[in-house]
């Protein structure tokens, strides 16, 4: 009878391990959430609030504040609910991988945009963008709803939270995606960079910024999901260890990226061509920049960046 029961035990033993070190990755993402907002709530009411509405902020807004509503939920309902049984946690865990996705997505819109503006809105980036963006989500959505179908959890009323035993390795092809995206989106920005760069010799200060937080993103983005693929792959258990902290940090880089931009656009008394068309794409233009600054009524056009260093 001890014999049968002592595998029963271990398999507890892990999964309580495993909890534990779920509940320290929620803590730490809420204190990584909490603490950049404080950091960079001034610069939000001066560049984003205080801006008309439009599409950008709104899924700015949504992006930003969306963790705020899906790190509770999940530190809540998946780390202190009283007896949880197994349909309670999958359908909470559920709701909140779904929001997560969402959540994700917008923010990737953000450098989806991001991409496009520093390109001069060319229609051939856009429509490339928007094709990669839409398989993206499918393949994305698909996998998370396997996933979640896939999930068990031991009952345990005596204990707090829910105790997942087991689930698909399919949530690798989510960071797998992520990390494709983010490579597409840092390749096309370096090469426009490179090209203004080869024809003008120097690059304007938005190019900078934009370089700055593309590289520097790009690499704690990376090596967090190239961490979750290594989990995923060898600890199917631990799934989701790294799942909240990504989710936190992928939302407070694309938001202090677009603070960056709005704030450098707001410094340039008398924009480049480059700065501006960046702005109005972003839908952030300086409002002191005047509608004849530059015509971008044809999105197919391409800009040519004028030269800083030419003498009259």
């Amino acid at each position: 009878m001890a014999t049968s029961q002592t595998p029963v035990i271990e398999e507890l033993i892990v999964a309580g391990y495993n909890m534990q070190l779920v509940r320290y990755m929620g803590a730490v993402s809420a204190a990584i959430l909490i603490y950049d907002y404080l950091l960079t709530f001034r610069r939000e009411l001066k560049y984003i609030w205080h801006s008309p509405w439009t599409l950008v902020k709104v899924i700015y807004i949504c992006s930003r504040y969306m963790p705020f509503v899906d790190t509770p939920l999940a530190i809540v309902f998946r780390d202190f609910l009283v007896g949880s049984g197994g349909r309670t946690c999958r359908t909470m865990l559920g709701l909140v991988s779904w929001l997560y996705v969402v959540g994700m997505t917008l923010t990737e819109l953000i450098l989806v945009i991001r991409t496009w503006a520093v390109w001069g809105r060319n229609r051939w980036i856009a429509l490339t963008l928007f094709v990669h963006s839409v398989a993206s989500f499918v393949a994305v959505s698909y996998s998370t709803s396997q996933y979640v179908k896939s999930l068990q959890f031991a009952v345990m009323p005596q204990f707090h939270g829910c105790f997942g035993i087991a689930a698909s390795s399919i949530l690798l092809v989510n960071w797998a995606l992520f990390m494709v995206m983010e490579s597409i989106y840092l390749s096309l920005m370096l090469a426009n960079i490179y090209i203004v760069y080869k024809q003008h010799h120097n690059i304007t200060d938005l190019y900078r910024v934009l370089l700055h937080d593309g590289v520097t993103y790009f690499a704690i983005l990376f090596i967090l999901s190239a961490l979750n693929l290594i989990i995923v792959t060898t600890r199917t258990d631990l799934s989701s260890l790294l799942a909240t902290p990504v989710r936190v940090i992928h939302s407070v880089l694309a938001a202090r990226m677009l603070l960056h931009i709005r704030e450098m656009g707001s410094r340039t008394s008398q924009a480049d061509a480059f700065t501006q068309i960046t702005m109005r794409s972003m839908d952030f233009a300086p409002r002191q920049l005047p509608d004849t600054a530059l015509d971008v009524t044809d999105s197919s056009t391409a800009w040519e960046e004028p030269d800083l260093h030419a003498r009259a």
